[in-house]
């Protein structure tokens, strides 16, 4: 809306100051011009306003919000100057043709119809280039965003938190299993810090909109659906190292039965 608006403001100075008969019979590509002019420089603007939405003070969730949405903004204006840029170009060849050759038929179509035409295609590809982006992000997890204090202030994909070591405050759910007063270790997942060390045997990040309790028995699994089984939660801390910020909720389960302590992982572990 902003370039269009600048765009008929510039060509109401140009009705002001008067234009040349001549001219009024291309008004479409004097407008398309302005408009063209005002796009590249609006993409001028790109690196000093998303610069300023960055340094501001509102909280993260909001900046990265703007951020997307100027990102989306400049994206699509650069493709609108591209392809109008290009029909003047076309335009502008056919005007230097002989005049023998030009028909008023194929003037009326390149200076109007065909700038008609592909905007609607700008518009149909954006459509479409917007449907699947949003069938991606209905593949992804959201992770929830934590601010220091540990209250949600946003969500991210997990894929966007993972390029991006330490920038997000997420929430996990550990749990230790007990056995006879010992503590049942397995070596730690890939994905997560403890990778290659003795660890708890169940970690799990906490999904946006799923509550705690939520977590932790779909990270048990079946051992979650045993009713003599009921995990306890002890005590929440911050764990930080190169790769991750997390606020932990630590819960403990004890087993009865040598069964119940092989459900705890399909990894070999220790007591």
């Amino acid at each position: 809306m902003l370039p269009t608006v600048l765009t008929f403001f510039l060509y109401f100075l140009f009705l002001n100051f008067g234009i040349e008969s001549t001219f009024f019979q291309y008004s479409s590509v004097l407008i398309e011009m302005l408009f063209v002019v005002v796009l590249a420089f609006t993409g001028f603007t790109k690196s000093a306003v998303i610069n300023r939405v960055c340094k501001s003070g509102n909280p993260l969730f909001k900046r990265t919000q703007w951020r997307t949405t100027l990102n989306e903004f400049y994206f699509v204006s650069q493709i609108i100057q591209n392809v109008f840029t290009l029909h003047l170009f076309i335009v502008l060849v056919y005007l230097i043709l002989p005049v023998n050759i030009q028909q008023p038929a194929t003037e009326n179509f390149l200076n109007s119809m065909l700038a008609i035409i592909l905007g609607v295609l700008i518009i149909a590809y954006e459509q479409l280039r917007i449907m699947m982006i949003k069938g991606n992000f209905r593949k992804e997890t959201w992770l929830p965003v934590l601010s220091d204090e540990g209250k949600v202030i946003g969500y991210v994909a997990r894929s966007v938190s993972q390029g991006q070591p330490k920038k997000y405050y997420h929430p996990i759910v550990r749990i230790a299993v007990m056995y006879k007063g010992m503590l049942y270790l397995v070596k730690g997942d890939k994905e997560h810090a403890s990778a290659g060390k003795l660890d708890y045997p169940f970690q799990n990040d906490v999904l946006f909109r799923r509550s705690i309790d939520f977590t932790v028995k779909e990270t048990l699994g079946k051992l979650g659906k045993e009713k003599s089984l009921t995990p306890r939660f002890q005590l929440t801390y911050r764990f930080e190292n190169e790769q991750v910020r997390q606020l932990v909720y630590l819960y403990t389960l004890r087993v009865d039965t040598e069964e119940q302590l092989k459900q705890s992982s399909g990894r070999p572990g220790k007591l």
